[in-house]
Parts: C-alpha cells; sequence; structure tokens
C-alpha cells in the first residue's frame, strides 16, 4: 500500500500569502499617510501660532517634544 501524502500544492499557499503581504502594506500606507497628515497639520497650525516651520517632515517628533521643554523648564 500507498503512503498518503499530505503536501500542500503551492499555488494554494500562495494566495493566502499575496492576501497578508497586501493587507500589511495596506495597514503600512495607513500609518505613513496618518503621520504626513498630522506634520501637515502640525506645521499649519504651527504658522498661525507664529512659530517657526518645520522644515522637515520627521522633525514633527522634535517639535512636539520642544513644546513641552519650556513648559518643565518653567515649573
Amino acid at each position: 500500500m500507498k503512503k498518503r501524502r499530505t503536501v500542500r500544492k503551492s499555488h494554494e499557499n500562495k494566495s493566502m500569502c499575496i492576501a497578508i503581504f497586501t493587507i500589511r502594506m495596506a495597514i503600512l500606507t495607513m500609518l505613513v499617510a496618518i503621520f504626513i497628515t498630522y506634520a501637515i497639520y502640525t506645521e499649519r497650525t504651527s504658522k498661525e501660532a507664529g512659530e517657526p516651520e518645520i522644515l522637515n517632515v520627521m522633525s514633527t517628533a522634535n517639535l512636539m517634544w520642544a513644546r513641552h521643554v519650556p513648559i518643565i523648564e518653567s515649573m
């Protein structure tokens, strides 16, 4: 008697792999879009407040921290 092999066909796995990859890329894209939107929002609000412009999108986190520093130092 032949032994039954339980080997999955490659095409069954491939579609699942593509689906997971697509979902991961969609989530990553959403996070980047949210970060950029927040950076633009903070840049606009800082212009209205008379603060210097953000030159780089990545400096948003530094700006957020810098806004809290004077409050901490004044205590």
